[in-house]
């Protein structure tokens, strides 16, 4: 694996991911690898530039697309009653009954093409927070709603899964 982008510069400009050429993209969240998206159909030569990350293929088609580090629990629905909004509120109380914050760690996740707003999206992610800490209590609430944090950012950054579409667009 090969980056060409200096780590520190990627981590110091909020870019939140490192471009990998010839194999992929790294994301990084807090200093850490978070995830990795391999190549598919041939290598991709990915750049970070203002923010933009460019794909090219070996046949040189590219596709520009904005990566955005995404709230899953949004942070900017205080008024919308679209999809049964808003939703700030309710996750805001989710998050403090677990001692945390909607700006954890846990709760951000870079999207690759990114647009909002995404009302239904967000309606699904409340259903899922909920259904995941009912009934639950102290350690095991908290340990439950990263549990589920974590399962909705893996869904919601890879392409093509239904939270990932509702997020993007696509």
């Amino acid at each position: 694996m090969r980056f060409n982008a200096d780590f520190r510069d990627a981590l110091s400009e909020n870019l939140g991911e490192l471009p990998v050429i010839g194999t992929g993209l790294a994301w990084i969240v807090d200093g850490a690898l978070a995830s990795f998206m391999p190549a598919s159909r041939g290598d991709l030569v990915s750049s970070v530039e203002g923010g933009l990350q460019s794909l090219g293929n070996p046949v040189g088609a590219t596709v520009t697309l904005r990566t955005t580090i995404h709230h899953i629990a949004t942070n900017k629905n205080l008024i919308s009653r679209a999809a049964g909004g808003p939703y700030t509120p309710r996750f805001r109380a989710i998050f403090e009954r677990a001692r945390m914050t909607l700006e954890s760690a846990l709760n951000k996740i870079p999207i690759l093409g990114h647009r909002g707003p995404h009302p239904e999206y967000n309606r699904v992610v409340y259903q899922r927070l909920r259904s995941a800490v009912d009934g639950l209590d102290g350690v095991a609430y908290r340990e439950a709603l990263e549990r589920e944090l974590v399962a909705i950012g893996q869904e919601s950054a890879t392409m093509g899964t239904v939270l990932n579409r509702l997020l993007t667009g696509e």
